[in-house]
């Protein structure tokens, strides 16, 4: 995570109506508060309107997901029984009873599998979804590994360095950065470096 962010809280607090769009993220809700505190954490994490929980293993975050998903109202039937001295005095009573409990327990969001979370958006219900995996797609080359036997080769008479490549590419490991006596920054080879100056 990154450190403290001064402009953050301005920026979420001060952007939105100017049609600003910021995406932040956590991992871990003690990381955060540890970063910003407790009481400018939870003005941070109040300023989106739109939030996307995924899974998290981290207790005290589960928590605030699924507080952040919601309760719901139940009702539960509750049975009383009663006996007595005599068969026909036993007997037992239905009764509901209504109470409160979340939506999604925190045993629900540390078991959420991969790509799989619930979709928040202030003024609407609160949805579960699924994100499709998107492959990566490879612009450049990982790695190119670098030509053997390149080498840079200085021309006796000007001091002028060329570089000896072969398809197109050359060596510049072990080469120095130096100034000549006309000014001109030139590359040059390890053997010459003792009797030149750095910059």
């Amino acid at each position: 995570m990154l450190r403290r962010q001064q402009k953050i809280e301005s920026l979420l607090a001060r952007g939105r109506k100017r049609g600003l769009s910021v995406v932040i993220g956590f991992q871990a809700m003690p990381q955060l508060r540890a970063i910003y505190g407790h009481d400018e954490a939870a003005t941070l994490l109040s300023c989106p309107t739109t939030k996307a929980i995924m899974r998290t293993d981290e207790p005290e975050t589960a928590e605030w997901c699924s507080r952040q998903v919601g309760a719901r109202e139940v009702v539960h039937e509750q049975i009383g029984t009663s006996t007595g001295l005599r068969e026909l005095r036993d007997g037992f009573t239905m009764q509901p009873r209504r109470g409160m409990e979340p939506a999604v327990t925190v045993g629900e969001i540390q078991k959420l599998p991969a790509l799989t979370g619930y979709l928040c958006v202030t003024g609407h219900d609160r949805a579960k979804v699924v994100f499709a995996y998107l492959q990566p797609i490879h612009r450049q080359p990982a790695f190119v590994t670098r030509s053997q036997g390149n080498r840079i080769e200085v021309n006796a008479e000007n001091g002028d360095t060329s570089a000896a490549a072969k398809n197109g590419q050359a060596d510049l490991k072990n080469v120095g950065r130096l100034m000549n006596d006309k000014g001109a920054e030139q590359l040059i080879p390890p053997p010459q470096l003792a009797s030149r100056k750095w910059v």
